[in-house]
């Protein structure tokens, strides 16, 4: 392993512990806010990520990491936009542990993806 391989590794790893860290409560949640004029599409967009998720969820059981990564790289590029900041957070370490083919870290993400999505939608709510 290169120094620079060392280095990326350790800052993967403080990223993961913060984001792991981060509040999930539905009033951290309630203050994300999308871009100006997408507002009308928020459900949408929500609904179009819960079937993403679970089609992701029948990926890992075939372990297909490819399929997995590319779906968490969309997630990554138009989720903030729409107010999703966690999922944009969240999709960079699915894309990772789809990278490095572990299934129990995708596990860990996908159900720290799920648990945000179902707050979201409360959040949305309310």
């Amino acid at each position: 392993m290169t120094f620079n391989e060392i280095t990326i590794s350790i800052k993967v790893n403080v990223f993961q512990c913060e984001v792991q860290a981060m509040d999930l409560s539905l009033e951290v949640i309630s203050q994300e806010k999308p871009t100006k004029g997408l507002e009308p599409y928020i459900e949408e967009f929500h609904e179009d990520r819960i079937k993403d998720l679970k089609e992701m969820s029948s990926m890992l059981w075939v372990n297909d990491f490819e399929s997995i990564r590319k779906h968490a790289h969309k997630w990554k590029s138009f989720s903030r936009p729409y107010g999703f900041i966690f999922l944009e957070e969240v999709a960079l370490l699915i894309e990772k542990a789809a990278k490095k083919n572990s299934p129990s870290e995708l596990k860990e993400q996908l159900s720290m993806a799920s648990k945000y999505l179902d707050l979201k939608i409360k959040a949305l709510k309310q």
